[in-house]
């Protein structure tokens, strides 16, 4: 028995075909107005300005000065590890569910 004003409940399969339905009718009337109405705007924002950011990007070193061929700073030698932690102890620690190559990377060492 229906009640007045009370839709009956979609079922889970209806609703997922409703919802195809409906997307593939608005992608269809949007494809077709970027295509046959504004076919010269689609062709630049798809094709030509992609191109050209894609150009300037790979480009821009090429618009300063060549000089800094490392970048903005000055080169320096990369410290050792043993000068940056100096006598403090430096700890691994090892979760227990990983592989068994973990093991070849940290060499166990016993305390000093």
């Amino acid at each position: 028995m229906a009640v007045l004003g009370v839709r009956p409940r979609a079922s889970r399969r209806e609703v997922i075909t409703n919802f195809w339905t409906q997307f593939h009718a608005l992608n269809k009337k949007n494809l077709r107005l970027l295509i046959l109405r504004h076919w010269i705007s689609t062709l630049i924002q798809a094709t030509l300005l992609p191109v050209l950011l894609l150009a300037l990007t790979l480009n821009i070193n090429n618009f300063g000065p060549s000089s800094q061929i490392y970048g903005v700073g000055t080169p320096r030698p990369i410290q050792s590890m043993r000068d940056n932690i100096g006598s403090q102890s430096l700890v691994f620690v090892r979760p227990p569910h990983v592989g068994f190559d973990v093991d070849t990377v940290i060499q166990v060492r016993p305390h000093d």
